[in-house]
């Protein structure tokens, strides 16, 4: 097992470290399974493990560090890859998980299951996954809740979770960090009671690589004998002024998981001439917290080491020792040299600035000279003096030639606060003040061998210090070929304490030696700390180590905390490449008030690339300088994003600035829009007394705060909000802070790309309820008012709702503040254009408030709630606005409406009595409530308007009606009332004719104009139709079927169309036939089947002359005597509706074996009648004769082609024939 299982063990023990008020022993444990795969073949599994076979992909891998892990490639086969561990025996007790895990893509909905435990059944009780770019845990089949966001692919993350079988809850810890949003969690499977293997998966239907690493599962041994663990001593400092006499106080936090007291600790004071401590050896007698520094300590290192002793339990836990504190050699001469007695001056800012072109504004000097614009001279002194003043801080800009220079630590440039002796001409050196040297690659113009950095105070300069003592590098610090050139002061800026700027307390300094400054379980295997045995490598930067990653396409953090009570003000990066600098930024800063949620900082000008590129190529700084964090920052993270060639930014320092907590106030998202006691005068005019408050118009109006963010300049960029109302309009008043104010050169819809203040509004579901899933978005309804801040082409504002946008009627005045880094803003806001009315009921709604400044990074996008672009439209962010209640405004306008029964039509009119041409809008709704009419009008000159409102097109008009009358600027809509009574359907037209002609038979078609009421049914005198068979509704039009209506004898026949309410309708319908009333009638019909149905009443008829049946062979021409012969039969009410069938049937030839001999086809002719009933009439002998026509084209026996006659008796008689020319006997 390596030693990175050993440092995730203990971060899980500490993460599982509880605090209580009673001395209670921690339980034995028992590891399930330990497993870094080291020992497993590339390409195969660990023995005991069961994973998926080929075309799977699940085995181990080594990466080009040597270091082995178990991985899957998942490539979509629709089979997931699995790899399972079986515990020996079921867990039942308490037991923790450790692991690392990583993900090679983050792309959308991708599903990489590196973590769940289940029981002996399958049934899953813990279940992380990456899912996207996000860590989630599953609590059901498709319930993927988010533990962390923000994953870097490639990137591996510490998992740790404890799992309380007891309780069925479980907690997950990320990267040493307790998730709590996945804190006591219920299990996956809420009745499992064990939990007997661990298993490994991908999705079957995606693409991407997930792997896992340094397994650890450890279950309490409720058999074994408790063991109490030994105390520690953490955060070591060590706190004094490391000059000869002054005293050293070593500190430390004693800890016990236990909480066993503490007892006599044991401490001792180290001595060495090495920083890291290599060489330091104990200092006799020296075993108390306090030290006082001998002078045989001046040009070495002092270090202070604890053991820590608790009175019971474990008693003695292990000896750490703090950093080393270095004591400089005190300057060999403290005589102040030349004194000109000059006394510093501040400016309006509080600020002095000594640019050293010469020492007109010293108070003395020596061993020093000005040359190209700055102060040089080996162990040189000038000195300052603050007259009445109390000093705060001092910043030195120094420009030195890095290639001549040592950089020992002892040697370095100093600043000691002094008292002057006026008598003798001498300084008494007090506190050496600690200082920070800050490198300024963006001053590096000319290359990297001269080298741009600012050195500052890293604490605060003591109260009543009158004077401050400037010494250059003692002669040591200058190499064998540098002159006193290469090292030279270019600035002195010296706050006084009158300085707005924040003090701060400290710095906490990581000098890249050690990862003992990161935060409790921070991730550092792909981290190492170098020590290069050439200086010249990172001679830049002056130190002796620095911070690599061990695989530079991973991305690595590391997290530093606050000391307790502290919040961190600034940041300060730091790190060098070998080679040419990246086209891309490779470190970032976040920031985090609570050490789970960070966030970017990214501000402009917080990057500091080097001004000349990538001329040279090595040693070539890159840093970091945040030197304005956001309020209640707890927690700062230092990452080098992955992907970097050659592994390059290399860390040579991290140093934060720490000072006084600032609590932050909760936002208080729950605002009272006050009512204005008259019209607000739009002057560009906010006023607040001393404290801030609005007065004047203002007066009572409560804040809404943009905090912003303070920029690298120390300049603001944040709005305070005032909203006032009437009862036409919402009033905003904002006075906002932009260095550069007023600039917007976009016009219409493009000002967004600029100075601009934002609204985001809702008036609907505002407690998510009815749309939870748009939570996360804007409804169609929701409102974006954009409020330009330039002036350059006039005042400019636009509204989007729903992806549409509009200009509405909205009133501004702008004026920029005389210090020239900020303006007021004052907006009057029409409350019809925002969707709102009557606000003098207390109406809330929601809204947020986003300000953007175009000259600065993203244009800033700080908002009320949440900062950033992404944020802007997320409603489930915006904050609950109320208007303050208050007396109704007098009516506006009247309105009337009339019903007018017999043309079915209401009349509403009105006058509206301030407003005229304006949009006048009407809603109708009925006694349940809903809308059954919505229309608007534009009133006149006079305010008159006019609806007419159609009520015959409604399926339910009846009852009483309210009509509400609103409109463009109208507060009070105004109501009236209604009512209608019972109307009578009608149908149209009342007559038509059905012609049973086959080939002109069509369906009728009537139109209903229903009143309000619905059809219910169409009888044929008492026969009732069939609905869908018979006729068909297709809304207020009826078709009745022709295939119905055909069934129809001939005649008129009545049909009665009956409503819900009201009197039937009747249809008249003259049902007639005209296939007879023709001088010739052909019907033509298919060859196979020669048979015509007729109605044969149709042959009563009268004008017939001839009656054809044609097929492609045969034509039978039937004369009007025969057909009335028929018709003559089916006399008698039995032989109503009867139909006559006429059949000409072919005969096949064996029908007549033993009769006689045909050469052709043989037909029989038959007519039968049929009745309703079924029964049946021959007709064999008719009154004329029938004419039939054979056809002989293509018959090959055409000569011997005949038509016979078979008689009653059976024999065949030959009929004479002749031929004619068209082919035809």
């Amino acid at each position: 097992m390596r030693k990175l299982v050993t440092m995730l063990t203990l971060a899980a023990l500490l993460f599982s470290m509880v605090p209580i008020a009673t001395h209670e022993a921690e339980a034995a444990t028992v590891t399930v399974l330990s497993e870094d795969f080291q020992n497993t073949t590339v390409g195969q599994v660990p023995t005991g493990w069961v994973a998926t076979a080929t075309p799977n992909l699940v085995s181990v891998v080594e990466d080009t560090y040597g270091n082995r892990s178990l991985s899957t490639t998942e490539n979509s086969n629709g089979t997931a890859n699995m790899a399972t561990f079986n515990f020996a025996s079921p867990i039942t007790t308490s037991f923790s998980v450790d692991l690392r895990a990583k993900t090679s893509t983050t792309s959308t909905n991708f599903e990489g299951y590196f973590l769940a435990l289940k029981d002996a059944s399958g049934a899953k009780v813990v279940e992380l996954l990456f899912y996207g770019d996000k860590i989630s845990r599953r609590s059901g089949n498709n319930d993927k809740t988010t533990v962390k966001s923000g994953i870097v692919a490639n990137q591996w993350y510490s998992i740790h979770v404890d799992v309380d079988m007891v309780a069925k809850k479980y907690s997950v810890a990320i990267d040493g960090v307790p998730i709590t949003s996945a804190a006591i969690i219920s299990f996956y499977t809420p009745t499992a009671t064990e939990v007997s293997q661990y298993s490994f998966s991908s999705f079957r239907l995606q693409s991407g690589t997930t792997a896992v690493d340094d397994i650890v599962i450890v279950k309490e041994d409720v058999g074994g004998v408790p063991t109490n663990q030994a105390p520690s001593a953490v955060t070591l400092n060590v706190y004094g002024t490391p000059t000869l006499g002054n005293t050293l106080t070593g500190n430390y936090i004693f800890s016990d998981a236990e909480t066993d007291p503490e007892g006599t600790s044991i401490y001792k004071w180290y001595r060495g001439t090495q920083a890291n401590g290599s060489d330091k050896t104990a200092i006799a007698n020296a075993v108390n917290t306090d030290y006082t520094i001998v002078s045989e300590d001046i040009g070495k290192f002092l270090f202070f080491g604890v053991t820590p002793i608790a009175q019971q339990g474990t008693a003695a836990g292990t000896h750490i020792v703090s950093a080393g504190v270095y004591i400089s050699q005190p300057p060999t001469s403290p005589q102040a040299g030349t004194v000109i007695g000059n006394t510093m001056t501040f400016d309006s800012t509080n600020r002095f600035i000594d640019d050293l072109n010469n020492f007109s504004k010293v108070f003395s000097y020596k061993g020093t000279t000005i040359n190209s614009g700055g102060a040089v001279g080996v162990a040189g002194d000038f000195s300052y003096y603050a007259g009445a003043n109390d000093l705060k801080s001092l910043d030195m800009e120094v420009t030195y030639n890095k290639w001549t220079l040592n950089f020992t630590v002892q040697n370095e440039l100093s600043v000691y606060e002094a008292v002057y002796n006026s008598q003798t001409g001498t300084f008494e050196n007090g506190k050496k003040v600690t200082l920070l040297r800050k490198l300024r690659p963006e001053l590096m113009t000319s290359g990297v061998q001269y080298v741009k950095a600012t050195y500052s105070t890293a604490e605060p300069i003591t109260p009543g210090t009158k004077y401050l003592r400037v010494i250059l590098p003692q002669s040591g610090y200058y190499g064998d070929t540098a002159t006193a050139n290469d090292f030279r002061i270019d600035q002195i800026t010296i706050e006084s304490s009158m300085s707005t700027t924040a003090p701060l307390g400290g710095y906490l300094i990581d000098d890249a030696s050690s990862f003992s400054m990161f935060t409790a379980g921070s991730d550092t295997s792909n981290l190492q700390v170098v020590n290069p045995t050439n200086i010249a490598d990172i001679r830049t930067f002056g130190t002796t180590s620095y911070i690599k990653r061990r695989d530079p396409t991973v991305a690595s953090m590391m997290t530093y905390a606050a000391p307790a009570g502290k919040d961190f003000k600034n940041a300060y990066v730091e790190g060098y490449y070998f080679g040419n600098v990246p086209s891309s930024q490779a470190m970032e800063i976040w920031t985090s008030t609570n050490g789970n949620d960070f966030t970017l900082y990214n501000l402009a000008g917080v990057y500091k690339h080097p001004a000349f590129g990538s001329l040279a190529n090595n040693s070539i700084p890159d840093v970091l300088q945040a030197n304005y964090l956001p309020s209640g920052v707890k927690f700062v993270r230092v990452k080098l994003i992955g992907n970097i060639a050659n592994g390059f930014p290399y860390l040579t320092k991290m140093a934060f600035g720490y000072g006084v907590e600032v609590p932050v106030a909760p936002i208080d998202t729950d605002i009272v829009v006050k009512q204005a006691s008259g019209e607000i005068v739009l002057d560009g005019v906010v006023d607040t007394d001393a404290n801030g408050n609005p007065t004047g118009e203002w007066a009572g109006s409560e804040l809404l705060r943009i905090a912003g963010v303070t920029d690298n300049n120390g300049d603001k960029h944040s709005a305070d909000i005032y909203f006032k109302y009437d009862e036409r309009k919402l009033y905003l008043g904002a006075k906002i802070k932009d260095p550069t104010p007023m600039i917007n050169t976009k016009t219409g819809t493009g000002i967004w790309n600029g100075d601009v203040l934002e609204l985001f509004m809702g008036a609907e579901d505002l407690d998510y309820s009815l749309y939870p899933d748009k939570k996360g978005t804007m409804l169609p309804t929701d409102i974006q008012l954009v409020l330009g801040s330039g002036i350059d082409f006039g005042y400019q504002s636009y509204m989007a709702i729903n992806g549409v946008n509009s200009k509405p009627s909205v009133f501004m005045e702008l004026k920029k503040d005389t210090d020239g880094k900020g303006y007021t803003m004052e907006v009057a806001i029409p409350l019809h254009a925002l969707g709102l009315s009557q606000p003098w009921t207390g109406k809330p709604f929601i809204l947020n408030a986003f300000l953007s400044d175009g000259g600065f990074a993203s244009r800033g996008q700080w908002g009320w709630t949440i900062n950033g672009e992404q944020n802007k439209k997320v409603r489930g962010n915006f904050g609950k606005i109320a208007f303050e209640p208050s007396t109704p405004p007098a009516s506006e306008m009247n309105v009337t409406a009339i019903v007018d029964p017999s043309r079915q039509f209401v009349t509403v009119s009105g006058q509206t009595f301030n407003l005229q041409n304006k949009y006048v809008t009407m809603a109708v709704q009925n006694a349940t409530g809903t809308t059954i009419a919505l229309d608007q009008t534009v009133s006149d000159e006079d305010g008159n308007f006019t609806f007419q409102f159609d009520l015959s097109r409604l399926a339910n008009r009846k009852g009483s009606c309210t009509v509400k009358i609103g409109g463009q600027g109208i507060q009070v809509p105004q109501t009236t009332a209604f009512t209608v009574g019972d109307a009578t359907s009608t149908i149209s037209p009342l007559t038509a004719s059905f012609d049973k002609n086959v080939s002109k038979q069509a369906d009728v078609n009537v139109d209903l104009n229903l009143y309000g009421n619905t059809l219910t049914a169409i009888k044929n005198e008492t026969n009732l139709l069939a609905a869908g068979t018979d006729y068909v509704v297709n809304g207020t039009h009826v078709v009745l079927s022709k295939t119905y209506l055909a069934t129809l004898p001939i005649g008129n026949a009545t049909f009665s169309f009956e409503f819900s309410a009201g009197a039937a309708s009747a249809l008249t319908l003259q049902v007639i036939n005209t296939i007879f009333s023709e001088e010739n009638v052909s019907i033509v019909v298919n060859s196979n089947a020669l048979q015509v149905s007729i109605p044969a009443e149709d042959f009563s008829a009268k004008g017939k002359k001839k009656f054809d049946i044609k097929s492609d062979e045969l034509n039978v021409s039937i004369p009007s005597e025969v057909v009335k012969q028929v018709a003559a039969l089916s006399t008698g009410s039995e032989w109503n509706n009867a139909v006559a069938t006429f059949n000409i049937t072919p005969l096949a030839a064996p029908e007549f074996q033993g009769i006689a001999k045909v050469s052709s086809e043989n037909h029989n002719f038959v007519v039968t009648l049929t009745n309703p009933s079924g029964q049946t009439l021959s007709v064999n002998q008719f009154d004329e004769p029938i004419t039939l026509r054979l056809d002989l084209n293509g018959n090959a026996a055409a000569k011997r082609a005949a038509i016979d006659y078979i008689l009653e008796y059976g024999l065949l008689s030959y009929i004479g024939v002749h031929e004619e020319g068209n082919h035809e006997l």
